[in-house]
């Protein structure tokens, strides 16, 4: 060891105990590292499965295999927006698989198969500007896009007073 070690790691841990290094005092981190995210689900060029109208898209989200939601039914659409969005854990030293299953909702409650993606969370938060572009496939056929779009939910640790004041008429 150098005479400047002790100084390297003096400089570390001080480091530590200020909170410079990243991470270490953000307030949208919890205790466990976990970073609380909203996923936003477009489709584009979907396929039309109906035979009188447009397909009536809805999407079943998965997390490490476990169905956490699905969206709202958007009728007669083949580039749904849709409403519903989900909100998540992000853990970032965690692979968390995801798989989104497009379908097409018919009337009497059955539905077809629009297209199927398997991805992480963690190539979605990767993403350039957390806009994750997938290409749905149907049995191996390109069946439209799929668009996740990943916002970091805002928190803060400071605090509010509030006063409140009331007149009694007389």
């Amino acid at each position: 060891l150098s005479s400047s070690t002790p100084n390297l790691l003096s400089k570390t841990m001080m480091g530590i105990n200020e909170g410079i290094l990243p991470g270490l005092d953000d307030p949208n981190i919890d205790r466990d590292g976990h970073q609380k995210v909203d996923l936003y689900i477009s489709c584009r060029g979907l396929k039309d499965t109906d035979v009188l109208s447009k397909s009536d898209p809805q999407v079943i989200v998965y997390l490490s295999g476990v169905e956490i939601g699905k969206t709202e039914v958007v009728r007669d659409n083949l580039n749904p927006d849709f409403k519903k969005s989900f909100s998540v854990n992000y853990i970032f030293e965690k692979k968390q698989p995801m798989i989104f299953k497009v379908i097409d909702v018919d009337k009497d409650g059955k539905y077809n198969d629009l297209g199927t993606i398997e991805t992480t969370l963690g190539h979605i938060m990767g993403a350039k500007q957390q806009i994750a572009l997938f290409e749905l496939t149907v049995k191996g056929k390109k069946a439209g896009k799929l668009i996740v779009k990943s916002d970091v939910l805002q928190t803060s640790r400071g605090t509010l007073d509030l006063q409140f004041g009331a007149k009694i008429p007389s």
